[in-house]
């Protein structure tokens, strides 16, 4: 069962990339899409509350961000920066207790994984099998609530000349086997010029990538729609335009392009 469909199963999913390239602008952007049961980037989602775990900031850098962006949070869905469990001492538990209490909320989103993770040893193990031992009891805990769950994570230094998205990820490909999906947010060009490839590879889909640009006005993932001369349909707001057009003889009105896009 797919969460968000083609991307997000039900299970444990990593998203991706090279730091201050967005990535969490995108997770927000996936939950408010889940909470409201529209659609993500072109791709349905199955309606339901979800709960994001902030580690790394502060409740004043989530307000700020909502408050750019043309769709509002909605009740749904559930933001924390208290966590102070990690992986190896009670947050899968503390995950699953969650969800038991609400079961409503079937969308977790865990902001990072390196903070997550925290100092996980495993004396006798290799880097490979630690990060397996580490995943395997979140992943089967998610299958077993059928819920997704899905961490943000770093790219490693020098992920550009990595020739498959999976040896992309920071740490051992121990993490992507273990994922049920992996997707990555991959710049196109430098990091700062707002253009990015999103590939996703989940376990039980096909899989596929979606090249995008990054409104900096309302802090949104938008998908790159080529247009034809004769066909401007399939673009969001010359389709609003097209419909919303007066009749014949009558005078139109302005509207200004930010209310459009709202």
């Amino acid at each position: 069962e797919f969460i968000i469909e083609g991307m997000i199963p039900c299970g444990m999913s990593f998203l991706s990339g090279a730091p201050k390239i967005r990535k969490s602008f995108m997770a927000l952007q996936m939950e408010i899409s889940v909470a409201t049961g529209q659609p993500f980037l072109g791709h349905s989602t199955l309606q339901c509350d979800v709960a994001y775990f902030d580690l790394e900031g502060s409740k004043s850098r989530i307000s700020t961000r909502a408050d750019r962006m043309s769709v509002k949070i909605p009740r749904n869905v559930f933001i924390t920066n208290e966590i102070t469990e990690r992986l190896a001492d009670g947050l899968i538990d503390k995950i699953q207790w969650l969800h038991r209490e609400r079961p409503s909320i079937r969308f977790i989103v865990i902001d990072t994984y390196s903070r997550a993770r925290g100092s996980y040893k495993t004396f006798g193990a290799n880097a490979y099998d630690a990060d397996v031992s580490l995943l395997e009891p979140v992943q089967r805990m998610a299958i077993e609530e059928n819920i997704a769950i899905l961490f943000i994570h770093h790219d490693k230094k020098g992920a550009g000349f990595a020739a498959d998205s999976f040896e992309r990820m920071s740490g051992t490909m121990g993490i992507s086997g273990s994922a049920d999906s992996v997707l990555n947010l991959i710049a196109d060009g430098k990091r700062f010029d707002g253009k990015a490839t999103l590939e996703y590879t989940p376990r039980d889909a096909k899989g596929g990538e979606i090249n995008l640009v990054f409104d900096e006005r309302f802090g949104e993932w938008q998908e790159v729609v080529e247009l034809s001369k004769q066909d401007i349909r399939g673009n969001p707001i010359c389709d609003w335009i097209i419909s919303n057009a007066p009749e014949k003889g009558k005078l139109g009105e302005f509207i200004p392009y930010d209310d459009i896009f709202k």
